[in-house]
């Protein structure tokens, strides 16, 4: 299939269906409220007088085209094509400028091949009309009385497009009328082989996917083997029936039967497919997401005793490619089955759509149906000791093949919080040896299976009289072995790299992150991909400055989650010295301990008099921060964890969840835990490998990662702040991409050593005294691999409040132009 057919059907048509009134403004579409597009003109443009009506014209999620009631089925570049005598690139290139999209490349484009294919399409629509309009004919009154009988109303039966085909010849006839020759209408619909198929099986269901018909199903109503026929070569394998514009959430909704995706669909539930009588493929899975399926939901047949693996290797096929699945229970209604389509006859439409909603997750299936499959074991006394030990391994490795992070978390929460597996043992303490354990035997496990093989193979050449070749054998293949342990991990370097891959992962994750501090013209950024510094003495503001960049980036990505990570001081405290910078308002001379005390107590008491009155606004703020937190866009977080602790629990966060950036407080106070004891020569050396870790973790994540760092003894002055002087320096002179340093001018200075000097001459003395001008903080970028590096600026600084202000001043309007430090 060429690559603009494909672009066609995966990224133009979907973006056009909610464009249509635009696309074709001669027609005049308007949207019900189900998503479909009605017009009350022909196809031709005018308006019927004789039966005019709201749906002369419709487009449906389904049938990616125009469909004329009881006339033509054009799809959207035939239909411009013919309105506009263009052709096929020219057709495609309007409908694109409608969604403001960029054709691609069209190598591998054939007319001959489109037209044929476009030929095909309309034969197989054509027919499906004249099936749509003889179920309503006298001849298929025992086809409506069935399906009338099974609950469906004239309306769901229109809906659900089913139709009756009253014989093959009368067909063929028919479509002969309309045009098709009798070689078009044999290769697009070969179905006069079948003798069954217009006598026995006379209920019709056109088998849709991805908006176009592939074929039809043809089912008896009486006692037939089998119920079903396909026309021949039905490709049932590739797609979903009934798979159209997916709408809404993006949730794809996977039921089993034909009649239960068309009759929920009928009834007002938005993506709902059909496996089409198979086992669901990766094909199906890959096109699905190819058209935007975010998530799918397997809704199959409940059935008493129901061997539960065609629900299994449906979770498996879709985790190959996706982790968003839930598995939906129907409710219990007596008998032998419950299906879709029962549930909405006898409970309605919100019957089935309070089971969809209500979906567990797979992961909580899986524990489900091993706990269901042992329960089903036990005895009158329980479980035997045996069975025991083999319900918590079976239960813990399924654990461990999850491969999404946050879902494997999960899953061991609801291990834990399982009672009857607490009384056999399993702890929050003893689950990490179990699953060590468990590790560790089944890589030893793999590797004697290699190994055995291995040396079947040289023991095979060798006793044939072939020493060398056996050797050989046993020289190559061991170092495969010895690796075996490490073969998941190493798997990922086999796989070619993909460059559209490459730009959809970078569109995925953050961007760089502006400060909204400015020195000279530009902007200062925190990169995306890269590591910054914040580097302070003791109590000139670091602390506050990042507690203001991330408010600052909560406010700018409303749709990512930031996270700081404080070694230095508490959850509590961090919170309140956030809130104290996000209400920026005066309410004593210590803010802090007034804030304290009005959560704390709920007293005022603390609060000046002459700001009192700004107690509401206050509160207002404190609710606004509170719907930050418990939202979870905001995360502060006070943690001991060793560096290699933090940064796997980074990468996780990123795998589960949209991050926007990570903020540290700070770099001193990270240490590499029991795994780094004894293993580095000098408190330098371990951070210097910590500042390599937290690098490498930016480039595999791309998020912006932003340390607090705290200069050394020496930095007693502003002249003095430069990266060699950041306290135990370790690399991060070397590894950051942006280095900040900042100075509180409310602090005292100190005559110190000229480590730095200024590039212009003048009394130092006379220089600071300009330049610690009282109530701001001093900004000078030490190093920025992304743009200039020593420019300075002053930012209005209130310490009470935590504030540090986003000034558009520049420095030369209060500090001496031009000084610049070697």
């Amino acid at each position: 299939m060429s690559n603009i057919t494909e672009w066609i059907k995966r990224e133009l048509y979907p973006a056009l269906y909610d464009r249509i009134d635009a696309a074709f403004p001669e027609l005049h579409f308007i949207r019900n409220s189900r998503g479909e597009w009605h017009s009350p003109r022909k196809l031709d443009g005018s308006e019927p007088t004789k039966h005019p009506r709201r749906d002369k014209t419709v487009v449906t999620p389904k049938y990616m085209g125009l469909h004329e009631q009881g006339g033509d089925t054009p799809s959207f570049i035939d239909y411009v094509m013919k309105r506009d005598g263009a052709e096929f690139i020219a057709a495609v290139k309007t409908l694109a400028d409608v969604v403001g999209l960029s054709l691609p490349e069209r190598e591998g484009y054939n007319p001959a091949e489109y037209a044929k294919r476009a030929r095909s399409l309309s034969v197989l629509e054509t027919a499906n009309s004249y099936f749509l309009y003889q179920l309503s004919q006298p001849e298929a009154g025992e086809i409506r009385s069935y399906l009338e009988s099974r609950g469906y109303s004239p309306e769901i039966i229109k809906d659900m497009g089913l139709g009756f085909i009253p014989s093959n010849s009368r067909l063929t006839d028919y479509l002969k009328k309309q045009g098709y020759s009798a070689e078009e209408i044999t290769e697009a619909l070969p179905i006069s082989i079948d003798t069954r198929i217009g006598t026995s099986h006379r209920l019709t269901i056109a088998y849709r996917s991805g908006g176009a018909i592939k074929g039809f199903k043809f089912r008896t109503i009486g006692d037939h083997s089998p119920k079903y026929l396909n026309s021949k070569g039905l490709d049932r394998s590739t797609g979903f029936f009934n798979l159209g514009y997916i709408q809404g959430s993006k949730d794809l909704v996977i039921v089993e039967g034909e009649l239960d995706a068309l009759h929920a669909t009928a009834a007002g539930l938005e993506n709902v497919v059909g496996t089409g009588g198979s086992n669901l493929t990766e094909e199906a899975v890959k096109d699905a997401i190819a058209r935007g399926a975010k998530r799918f939901t397997i809704c199959f047949d409940r059935e008493p005793g129901k061997d539960a693996k065609s629900t299994r290797s449906a979770i498996d096929t879709i985790l190959k490619h996706s982790n968003q699945v839930f598995i939906a229970e129907l409710p219990d209604l007596g008998g032998d089955k419950t299906d879709p389509d029962r549930v909405i006859k006898e409970q309605g439409a919100e019957g089935l759509r309070r089971a969809i909603d209500e979906a567990a997750p797979y992961y909580l299936y899986t524990f489900q149906e091993t706990l269901n499959k042992y329960y089903a074991l036990q005895g009158e006394e329980g479980l035997t000791h045996k069975q025991q030990e083999d319900l918590i391994r079976e239960l813990v490795s399924s654990g461990r093949l999850i491969k999404a992070p946050l879902h494997r978390a999960r899953y061991n929460e609801y291990l834990l919080a399982c009672e009857p597996l607490r009384e056999l043992g399993l702890t929050k303490e003893a689950l990490p040896k179990v699953l060590k354990e468990i590790e560790e035997e089944q890589k030893q496990q793999e590797q004697q299976k290699a190994a055995e093989a291995l040396v079947a193979k040289a023991s095979k050449q060798i006793q044939g009289g072939d020493v060398k070749a056996g050797l050989q054998e046993l020289r190559e293949g061991l170092p495969a072995v010895s690796t075996i342990a490490k073969a998941t991990d190493f798997e990922e370097y086999l796989i070619p790299v993909s460059l559209d891959n490459v730009i959809t992962k970078l569109r995925e994750k953050a961007t760089g992150l502006k400060s909204g501090y400015k020195i000279g013209a530009e902007e200062i950024t925190y990169p995306a991909g890269a590591l910054t510094f914040i580097a302070a003495p003791t109590g000139h503001g670091k602390t506050t400055f990042l507690i203001n960049a991330i408010l600052k980036a909560v406010s700018d990505h409303p749709e990512r989650e930031f996270h700081f990570f404080s070694y230095e001081e508490s959850q509590e405290a961090i919170v309140r010295n956030t809130l104290n910078t996000f209400a920026d308002m005066p309410l004593s001379i210590n803010n802090r301990r007034t804030i304290e005390s009005l959560l704390v107590t709920g007293s005022p008491e603390y609060i000046s008099r002459e700001h009192r009155d700004s107690l509401p606004q206050f509160h207002e703020k404190q609710r606004e921060l509170a719907g930050l937190l418990e939202s979870g866009r905001l995360r502060i977080h006070y943690t001991d964890y060793s560096s290699d602790d933090l940064t796997e629990l980074i990468t996780y966060l990123n795998a589960s969840s949209q991050i926007g950036g990570i903020f540290i407080d700070y770099m001193q106070l990270l240490h590499k835990g029991n795994r780094g004891k004894n293993k580095y020569g000098s408190r330098q050396e371990e951070l210097k490998q910590i500042c390599i870790d937290l690098k490498d973790l930016t480039v595999d994540t791309q998020l912006p990662i932003v340390v607090g760092a705290q200069f050394n003894r020496e930095v007693v002055n502003p002249l003095l702040m430069h990266t060699s002087n950041i306290g135990e320096a370790g690399d991060i002179e070397r590894i950051a991409s942006l280095i900040i340093g900042l100075w509180d001018t409310n602090q005292p200075t100190k005559e110190g050593k000229e480590s730095v000097k200024p590039a212009r001459k003048g009394p130092e003395e006379d220089y600071l005294q300009e330049l610690l001008q009282p109530g701001q903080m001093f900004m000078r970028v030490l190093k920025n691999r992304q743009g200039q590096t020593g420019g300075e600026n002053s930012f209005k600084y209130d310490g009470n409040r935590g504030k540090i202000y986003q000034a558009e001043r520049q420095k030369e309007e209060s500090l001496p132009g031009g000084l610049r430090f070697q």
